[in-house]
């Protein structure tokens, strides 16, 4: 069976490349941004912003992104690295080296790490009153949880490296592995990113994880800004001959869904949102469309039996081939 696009007018097509042509809900006049104190549908930012200052990422686009948001909403954006602890061998060596006790050879490292993450940003969103610094001591992923705790975290950026390059598969498992253990929403960003996203694509599987980020996108999104919820119908590799018409059944049941869903988000105020089911492969339709929104937002996929995410799910194949913005969603409980 061919990819089809299946749009609430039950209307069949070929799935585009750019934004799929979707039946536009009518804008929901401007208003005030509602403030949901419950954690469902609200324009802007409560907690803070987390910037993790990771080994080979950029991290410029971040801290632009994290400087527009906390500047709107006047939240706080705390930028930190974590310095690894060293073994006790390699520990006692440098001390002997360096002519300093354990205690202060550490204090130096910390000291150190801390001027880095100052002077980064510094150099790329200026002095600020919105930002503050720190480093950290312990395991990257463990050491971001417990400060994402600490400081009632909303969101935790990290820099995305460029397709290809080294070091990008360690950034983007690290980042499902951030979202899962500090249970908060995880934005990998490139370098190039410099204001709001006005358009936004989340992936709808149905499940918890998604339709979390759908709403953590919206405090993410400018005034005025865009908002497509896309579900995909996997093609059957043997599909019996009745198969058509029960896809069409669970087309119409989704967009239901999906629109219920859309009327929900609009309650935030000031958003246009579409809904659309495509039918295919959800990976490579995903990532397709993606390229043509500011920001992709997918649910964590689950974790295999070794502990390390399922690198044929869908959320990592977006990840994977994405050059922009992800947000990446958990569960309520990590």
């Amino acid at each position: 069976m061919g990819t089809a696009a299946y749009s609430q007018s039950r209307r069949r097509g070929t799935a585009p490349r750019a934004t799929p042509r979707v039946p536009t809900q009518s804008r929901a006049p401007a208003q005030t941004r509602v403030v949901d104190h419950t954690g469902s549908v609200r324009r802007n930012l409560l907690g803070t912003l987390l910037i993790a200052n990771e080994d080979g990422s950029p991290l410029s686009g971040a801290l632009r992104l994290a400087e527009a948001l906390a500047r709107r909403d006047g939240v706080n954006a705390h930028v930190f690295s974590v310095a690894r602890p060293l073994s006790s061998s390699l520990s006692h060596l440098v001390s002997l080296v360096a002519d300093l006790e354990r205690h202060e050879l550490e204090a130096c490292r910390l000291q150190i790490g801390h001027a880095r993450v100052r002077r980064q940003v510094h150099e790329t969103v200026g002095l600020s009153t919105l930002f503050s610094t720190g480093v950290e001591r312990g395991e990257p992923v463990s050491a971001t949880a417990a400060t994402a705790r600490v400081r009632t975290a909303e969101f935790i950026l990290v820099g995305l490296p460029k397709l290809g390059s080294r070091g990008r598969a360690g950034i983007e498992d690290a980042a499902f592995r951030v979202a899962k253990a500090a249970g908060v929403p995880v934005l990998a960003v490139p370098a190039h990113v410099d204001r709001l996203p006005r358009t936004a694509l989340v992936h709808m599987d149905l499940g918890e994880a998604s339709v979390r980020a759908a709403r953590a996108a919206l405090p993410l999104l400018a005034d005025g800004g865009s908002l497509t919820l896309v579900h995909v119908v996997p093609n059957a590799e043997f599909a019996p001959p009745d198969a058509g018409g029960r896809v069409e059944v669970e087309a119409r049941r989704v967009a239901k869904v999906l629109r219920q869903l859309g009327d929900e988000l609009r309650l935030a105020g000031n958003l246009e949102v579409r809904s659309v089911v495509l039918q295919g492969d959800p990976a490579r339709l995903l990532s397709d469309l993606a390229q043509d929104y500011d920001l992709t937002a997918v649910g964590a996929p689950k974790r295999g039996a070794s502990g390390r995410f399922l690198m044929g799910s869908v959320s990592a194949d977006v990840l994977r081939a994405a050059g922009g913005t992800v947000l990446i969603a958990p569960n309520r409980d990590g």
